[in-house]
């Protein structure tokens, strides 16, 4: 009887054991968005500090208030403009490349204008330039200058980014 019992709880075990360990390699692969406001935009150069936080696939965005998404899901803005993104880390300059809003990815909240590793864009990804927990001074100029516009930063974070 007591032998029988062990056996049902080992064959119960093993499953548990399996199963909980299944859900543990899942949740940490598991990433989660984030995004911070850099900058408000108040005239055709911004500039600003930042520590890039712990994650993967960082980008930059610019939110416009012209931005409007059509009934049939379109998305549409009547802001068009050029400039160039500066990166520098320290002395040290990581990344100068041109950006307009032909090339930008635009979403329904706002223009990505930086590349993202998994989305086909006409922009170098950010990735490529920044690394997680070091300290950059980035220069966006904007030509017309925005009215009412800030940059963010989006990034995706697991707990995988975490233990980095």
């Amino acid at each position: 009887m007591i032998r029988g019992g062990v056996l049902f709880l080992s064959c119960m075990a093993i499953p548990l054991i399996i199963s909980a360990w299944l859900l543990y390699s899942y949740t940490t692969r598991i990433s989660i968005p984030h995004t911070v406001k850099l900058a408000d935009c108040t005239n055709n150069m911004t500039a600003f500090h930042v520590m890039i936080p712990k994650g993967h696939a960082y980008h930059l965005e610019l939110k416009v208030p012209e931005i409007q998404v059509m009934t049939d899901g379109t998305v549409t803005s009547s802001y068009k403009f050029s400039g160039r993104v500066r990166i520098l880390n320290g002395e040290n300059l990581v990344a100068d490349f041109p950006i307009d809003s032909d090339k930008a990815w635009l979403t329904s909240s706002c223009f990505v204008i930086t590349g993202v590793d998994f989305q086909n864009t006409n922009l170098p990804p950010l990735n490529q330039f920044v690394q997680a927990q070091k300290n950059y001074d980035i220069q966006i100029t904007l030509d017309p200058p925005p009215t009412s516009s800030s940059i963010w930063l989006y990034w995706l974070q697991s707990k995988l980014d975490m233990s980095k």
